[in-house]
């Protein structure tokens, strides 16, 4: 049986999908535009989702609220989970997963120059790691140019 409150909320006629876009849990934690529900069937949704990802468009793209279209507020989709419900008063619930286009920028904005420079010190202490692994291995597991 679907909840009743959140099917009256809707005055008895709720859409057939909510979408939920948010950051992968990896990533800045802000809240993101692209998110909101859909009228349609989940099939033509997730086709044109696919459409979206595959040529870099429409719901490829989400942004941080409140912020702009410039490289700090932009994220892409990276991936998405469908969850369906027979208690469910929506058809189902679609999740939008995004990443920063620029992780560094983003953090450094909404964050602070703190979280920034964390980030660039893993970013480098993982490099260094690789680095170290790459010499360590024998000449004829290296990579060559």
């Amino acid at each position: 049986m679907m909840n009743p409150i959140v099917r009256d909320s809707w005055r008895g006629d709720p859409p057939r999908l909510y979408i939920i876009a948010e950051p992968l849990p990896n990533a800045p934690n802000v809240r993101l535009s692209g998110g909101g529900v859909a009228d349609m069937p989940l099939e033509e949704y997730l086709s044109t989702l696919q459409k979206n990802f595959d040529s870099q468009s429409g719901k490829f793209f989400a942004y941080v609220k409140g912020g702009c279209k410039e490289e700090a507020d932009t994220f892409t989709l990276q991936t998405w989970d469908v969850y369906t419900s027979p208690t469910s008063c929506y058809e189902a619930l679609i999740h939008l997963y995004y990443a920063p286009v620029n992780e560094y920028l983003c953090l450094k904005k909404h964050l602070g120059e703190k979280w920034a420079q964390k980030y660039l010190d893993e970013v480098e202490k993982r490099e260094a790691a690789i680095n170290a692994i790459s010499a360590a291995l024998p000449e004829e597991h290296a990579t060559t140019e």
